[in-house]
């Protein structure tokens, strides 16, 4: 029994670890100064999983609009407005600041507002 005084203490530290990982990650009321802005052509738009329209690179680096079809997106009208078109991504930093995500805030071209959760 001795022996196996270590593992509710080792699972007590590994719950926790993982719950300041999943709190890092979370994304709510992104905020203009708490993203990173890139520019990409879009090569790419489609349909993910739970409703998110995702947008391809030409290097392949896939990013996505959260639930994008839910929030009034079509699939075809975000072809005809970026397809072939240089993009402004506004990407949300995760990770107490440490990374970048996937995740679309903000999408515009040099003159219009595609999609935004800015408030």
């Amino acid at each position: 029994m001795k022996k196996l005084r270590w593992i509710i203490p080792l699972f007590a530290i590994l719950i926790a670890g993982g719950l300041i990982i999943l709190n890092g990650m979370k994304i709510e009321n992104p905020t203009l100064a708490g993203c990173d802005i890139i520019e990409i052509t879009a090569s790419r738009v489609y349909e993910g999983s739970s409703k998110d329209v995702m947008i391809s690179a030409p290097n392949g680096d896939t990013y996505y609009i959260n639930r994008g079809l839910e929030a009034g997106l079509t699939i075809d009208d975000v072809k005809k407005k970026i397809l072939n078109k240089k993009v402004i991504l506004h990407l949300p930093r995760i990770m107490y600041d440490k990374m970048t995500s996937k995740h679309i805030a903000h999408i515009s071209t040099k003159t219009k507002v595609i999609y935004s959760e800015y408030k």
